[in-house]
């Protein structure tokens, strides 16, 4: 039982990272195809909102019972990956993951 959720866990993890690996993917073929950036990035994320919103509306009631500081977290966790979709359209590929995989060892210094 152990052994088959260790590799449940590993099939996760590189299922995640091949996901995020060509996540920029498609960003760029908008951009390719014509489309400027920040329309790229709302493009991007419009099918998925509008594929979501009936959910939201069938079940705003149960949304609103967690309270506000679930629903900002959610919010934030939306803003960033709209921010994180802009950084790998307006930047080269390989800074934008340096900057997303290295913001933890800098956010110290921020606050030194």
């Amino acid at each position: 039982m152990k052994r088959n959720i260790e590799h449940t866990a590993m099939v996760a993890v590189a299922g995640s990272g091949l996901v995020w690996g060509i996540y920029w993917i498609p960003l760029r073929a908008l951009t390719d195809a014509g489309v400027s950036g920040a329309w790229a990035v709302f493009l991007f994320y419009l099918i998925p909102t509008l594929l979501l919103l009936p959910i939201y509306f069938l079940r705003w009631r149960n949304l609103m019972r967690g309270g506000w500081p679930l629903n900002f977290s959610g919010m934030l966790a939306g803003a960033s990956l709209v921010l994180y979709a802009g950084a790998l359209i307006f930047t080269d590929v390989v800074q934008a993951l340096l900057l997303y995989y290295l913001t933890p060892f800098g956010a110290p210094c921020w606050h030194a």
